[in-house]
């Protein structure tokens, strides 16, 4: 795809002006060639980067809804098993297996606010360079984010997070008692 094709207000086609032309009919969006085409380029570099980025945090989020789906599922089957032997010590395992897909979760999370954090300020800048101001001079492209582990122990306490790893775990302490 072209830049002509991708915004045809900047290089209009089938009207039989050019682009020297939009300079003398004093149009405000009228520009030089050469900035169109350093402008095409970021455009481009931002619209890639842009897509990488949602992409991540798609994958982020269906590997959130798998590890969810795996911790209920052998949970489930951790209490089963501890009633079907009787052995009350089993829902311990259960416990801790909550506890490790908890953590794998709260990591996924931080890796996947890194890349939130890396789109929404690719989105500012494609804004920008749609309204034609400048781009600020530490802008580049692409740029992927640095992942701080210490944030994945705060993501570990969110509560959108924890809720389920916490409820189960509470479940399963109050059949351990119980039993």
């Amino acid at each position: 795809m072209t830049r002509e094709e991708i915004n045809p207000h900047i290089f209009p086609q089938n009207t039989g002006l050019r682009r020297k032309d939009f300079k003398s009919f004093g149009n405000p969006l009228a520009k030089t060639a050469e900035h169109y085409e350093g402008v095409g380029i970021k455009f481009d570099l931002l619209k890639v980067e842009l897509e990488l980025t949602q992409k991540q945090m798609d994958k982020y989020d269906h590997l959130s809804t798998t590890i969810k789906t795996w911790t209920v599922t052998l949970w489930a089957a951790s209490l089963g098993w501890s009633f079907q032997i009787r052995r009350e010590e089993v829902v311990l395992i259960g416990v801790v297996m909550v506890a490790a897909f908890w953590t794998i979760d709260a990591v996924n999370k931080n890796f996947r606010e890194g890349y939130k954090k890396r789109r929404d300020e690719v989105a500012l800048l494609l804004q920008k360079l749609f309204s034609d101001s400048p781009l600020p001079a530490d802008a580049v492209s692409p740029d992927l984010p640095k992942h701080k582990m210490s944030r994945a122990i705060i993501r570990f306490l969110e509560p959108h997070v924890s809720m389920l790893y916490v409820s189960l775990i509470v479940v399963a302490i109050i059949l351990f008692l119980a039993v």
